[in-house]
């Protein structure tokens, strides 16, 4: 491979990595050269669910690593709504707490049990709500973003 190929090869790489750090650019840096793990997931789907665990064992092992979450609602209405609720709770800085508590959860993923695993988890309810009604395109674009993504690298699923 020729100098010029490898260039074209790399910008190609880094272009890849840029679409998947979505508002995250500024951590391309640490993207490129620490350990990332990018984790399509979807709060309803048992795979997702059992494996969540050795994930969390992972970051706790070595604080190195970077995990990308891409909430993939592929399981019906009540993983599009969880997906949106985690997306605005990142709003208040919430997204991994909220995540954790959707991923652990023993209860049906239905809008009450969503309302209240968020606020268990140190969301503040109403000015969730209000950010999900605000920024309701936002967040769909981000999560069709996250489909297109997945679509593109040939997933299936979660």
């Amino acid at each position: 491979m020729r100098w010029s190929d490898r260039q074209q090869f790399l910008f190609l790489g880094l272009h890849r990595c840029i679409d998947f750090l979505d508002e995250s650019v500024g951590q391309l840096l640490h993207f490129v050269l620490g350990a990332t793990v990018v984790v399509f997931t979807d709060y309803q789907c048992p795979i997702c669910r059992a494996t969540d665990p050795a994930l969390r064992d992972l970051i706790a092992a070595d604080p190195t690593v970077r995990v990308i979450f891409k909430d993939w609602p592929i399981f019906g209405p009540a993983s599009k709504a969880a997906a949106e609720v985690a997306l605005a709770a990142a709003r208040q800085g919430r997204y991994l707490d909220v995540h954790r508590a959707f991923m652990a959860r023993r209860t049906p993923l239905d809008p009450p049990g969503i309302e209240r695993l968020a606020r268990d988890a140190g969301v503040d309810w109403p000015r969730l709500a209000a950010t999900r009604q605000a920024a309701g395109p936002a967040l769909q674009a981000q999560l069709a973003r996250h489909a297109l993504q997945a679509f593109s690298l040939g997933l299936q699923g979660t």
